[in-house]
């Protein structure tokens, strides 16, 4: 589990520092203070080995149209586009495990270009000329050693990615995005890897509280596409999206946790979805899920009740589990404030600005 992070030069963040992170960490503060660009930071970094890391998130941020090209794809990613200054992503690990992502900007990537040319004789030379071009550089450091070195590349209205040296230590992620539409089919799969291990009761259990009536899930093949049906007692099963996007949205974040055991999960505006009478079941849920699938939870809110839901289901034994945290920005800087649980309970009992 991640303890501490340091950020600079990514998007907003120009250098940012976290501590004593806990299980399940909730991001407030005001518009345009980079908590959706902190979320991004740490799913990149553990997404760095995907060529289409960069783009995914411009496509959450709603960004259509673009063109590939290095100032539409890497410059927003950098603080203030100033593409000199290196990204750095650093984690500290409980387990006193210390990680690093630096991306860079390099000039002169030399790229190998293979090529086949046939003699007279049918016989086949490779030739291995060089090619000069730009490319991103992601280096992941672990303990002071490279253990991965990825260069993309962004030539003729396509993405290449070079892979030098390559890793398999790096933890399973999932980033769920505000503004991005639930694809059903990949939903659908993510519920058969839970099925298969016979670990549906649970789910269904965690999704009754915005659904009663739920007896079970199953998926369904109809051609070439998956869908959940779920039992609510009717005369048929019927598909998970006619119980609400609460019920979707809850249960594709169930399934991204239990999907990426003993790793991370990101939540942008967790609130969006969930009416204010089930939020305390929805974090009971989550912290439940949390703590059987050991992964450590990200979310970031603008609502008031959402943190004052949050309370109630905090008792002695489990309030080290969370934390809140407030983004507020300062003459173009980004600070932070973090409130421990009994903290954060002073402060809405007192009436404090706290969102």
């Amino acid at each position: 589990m991640i303890k501490k992070i340091k950020i600079k030069n990514f998007k907003k963040l120009d250098e940012l520092q976290l501590d004593n992170l806990t299980k399940i960490n909730i991001i407030g503060g005001e518009n345009n203070t980079g908590k959706t660009s902190f979320l991004e930071s740490l799913f990149l970094f553990f997404d760095l080995l995907n060529p289409n890391a960069i783009i995914k998130q411009l496509v959450w941020r709603g960004t259509k149209g673009f063109e590939l090209t290095k100032d539409s794809v890497w410059l927003p990613i950098f603080k203030e586009f100033d593409i000199s200054k290196n990204i750095e992503i650093e984690l500290d690990s409980y387990n006193e495990c210390s990680e690093k992502l630096k991306i860079k900007h390099n000039k002169e990537f030399k790229k190998k270009i293979f090529s086949q040319q046939l003699t007279f004789d049918g016989a086949e030379n490779i030739t291995e000329p060089i090619s000069i071009t730009e490319s991103l550089d992601f280096e992941y450091i672990k303990d002071k050693k490279t253990e991965a070195l990825v260069h993309s590349m962004i030539d003729y209205g396509k993405v290449e990615f070079n892979i030098e040296k390559t890793t398999s230590s790096l933890k399973r992620a999932a980033f769920i995005h505000d503004s991005s539409q639930n694809n059903l089919n990949e939903l659908a799969n993510a519920f058969g890897k839970i099925e298969v291990l016979s670990q549906t009761k649970e789910i269904v259990n965690f999704l009754k509280i915005i659904e009663p009536k739920l007896k079970s899930l199953t998926t369904i093949a109809l051609g070439n596409q998956s869908m959940i049906y779920g039992d609510i007692d009717l005369k048929r099963k019927v598909p998970i999206q006619y119980m609400g996007g609460g019920t979707v949205k809850l249960l594709s974040i169930l399934l991204h946790i239990a999907n990426v055991e003993g790793g991370a999960i990101f939540i942008d505006e967790i609130e969006n979805g969930f009416h204010y009478s089930v939020q305390q079941g929805i974090w009971r849920t989550i912290h439940k899920a949390a703590t059987k699938y050991n992964c450590q939870v990200f979310v970031t809110t603008h609502s008031y009740e959402v943190i004052k839901n949050l309370l109630p289901i905090l008792t002695k034994k489990n309030q080290k589990d969370f934390s809140y945290i407030r983004f507020e920005k300062k003459n173009n800087m980004i600070n932070t404030k973090q409130y421990e649980s009994d903290m954060l309970q002073t402060a809405i009992e007192r009436s404090w600005e706290v969102r």
